[in-house]
């Protein structure tokens, strides 16, 4: 589970709360914040200190989970069009989501169209690629 610290997906909260004699709860509302980021599920909590009365325990904790509710990321992949005296060509990967919470990492490798690779490139087009958070780009600079 991530811990995330208030004021990014909750307010945080800090007030009485008084349960009347002859009552047993009282509820308290807690604004969590909605956002358009995929992330993992994530857990904050709700402490209590018993302030006046008597109870067996003189705290409490309550564990909130908020579920995220936000699609994964979509990759894709530039099309590029280089002079082939060029000797490299740049190409970007990009993710559809603004910020990445999560590492993402990508296996790459090059597939022939009407271009080939040499026969024995013994896989020198393989790529392994592993975009860190916050990273909404990559960019790949292929040496043939």
């Amino acid at each position: 589970m991530v811990r995330q610290l208030a004021p990014a997906d909750y307010n945080s909260y800090t007030g009485t709360l008084t349960i009347p004699a002859g009552s047993t709860s009282a509820t308290v509302s807690l604004t969590i914040n909605d956002d358009n980021i995929d992330e993992p599920n994530e857990t904050f909590s709700l402490n209590a200190t018993v302030t006046s009365g008597t109870t067996d325990n003189t705290n409490a904790t309550g564990m909130i989970t908020i579920i995220d509710n936000d699609d994964p990321p979509t990759v894709s992949i530039s099309d590029e069009t280089v002079d082939e005296g060029a000797g490299t060509v740049t190409v970007t990967v990009r993710l559809k989501q603004s910020v990445l919470v999560r590492i993402l990492s990508l296996d790459l490798s090059t597939a022939d169209g009407t271009a080939t690779a040499p026969a024995d490139s013994r896989c020198l087009y393989r790529y392994t690629c592993t975009v860190p958070v916050q990273v909404v780009q990559v960019l790949l600079l292929i040496d043939y």
